[in-house]
């Protein structure tokens, strides 16, 4: 390569590196947002993150911006990108498929919504039902909590798989959970988190057993609590 032509070489180099060194400490407004969303708008974003516009490019902390938005959106996956060509973030964003309705408090004020099948809570206006219009809820979860968010979630298992007919899931404030059974009425579950699994296993096969023998249309309450030792109370005539 001659002389001549790596000094041009280099003065192209140069000329890119500055365009983009420039372009990088340009700042964003809001039409160099791009969502590929059109459930999620850019006013959504901006209402539920820390991020403020205009803003310089190169200041822009994406990891931290995307989480916040995650969590506050309620969303299954966020993604947002840099670029320079053309200026500006792009935003991929995923949301959740409401399963059930729910219901949770929050500075004591009561919030209406719905959960996916990992029991987290959506906010019903983060919610496109047309997009779910065949869906349908028969489930619903009153005083949901995050802490009980795996447990909803097991559950939510068993009432699409096995013939548990779950119509209700009721937590109390300091995580007390009951379900109300189609066939065998209010089912206590309780506290612990470490016996869902082995609660629901008790519950499929009480079921099943006291269907086989068609005595569930007296139970009133089914004790699960202590699920090696389940207590079953019937109404009394």
């Amino acid at each position: 390569m001659s002389r001549q032509n790596k000094t041009l070489l280099l003065f192209c180099f140069f000329c890119f590196t500055s365009l983009i060194s420039l372009r990088s400490f340009q700042k964003v407004e809001m039409e160099n947002i791009e969502i590929n969303n059109n459930f999620i708008s850019k006013e959504d974003i901006l209402h539920n993150s820390s991020l403020q516009l205009p803003k310089r490019l190169i200041l822009i902390q994406t990891n931290a911006l995307e989480q916040e938005i995650k969590d506050n959106l309620s969303l299954k996956y966020i993604s947002i990108n840099k670029q320079l060509f053309p200026f500006g973030l792009k935003i991929y964003v995923k949301t959740r498929r409401p399963v059930a309705y729910a219901e949770t408090t929050k500075d004591n004020e009561l919030v209406k919504g719905y959960i996916d099948s990992e029991g987290i809570f959506i906010p019903e206006e983060f919610v496109n039902l047309n997009q779910n219009k065949n869906d349908y809820f028969n489930l619903k979860i009153y005083g949901w909590r995050i802490s009980s968010s795996k447990q909803i979630a097991e559950i939510l298992k068993i009432n699409d798989s096995t013939e548990i007919n779950i119509h209700e899931i009721h937590i109390s404030k300091n995580g007390f959970i009951k379900l109300k059974e189609e066939d065998l009425n209010t089912v206590l579950i309780g506290f612990d988190k470490d016996k869902i699994t082995t609660q629901l296993d008790y519950l499929i096969e009480i079921k099943r057993q006291l269907k086989k023998e068609e005595f569930y249309l007296d139970i009133e309450v089914l004790d699960l609590t202590d699920p090696i030792n389940p207590e079953i109370k019937v109404f009394k005539p």
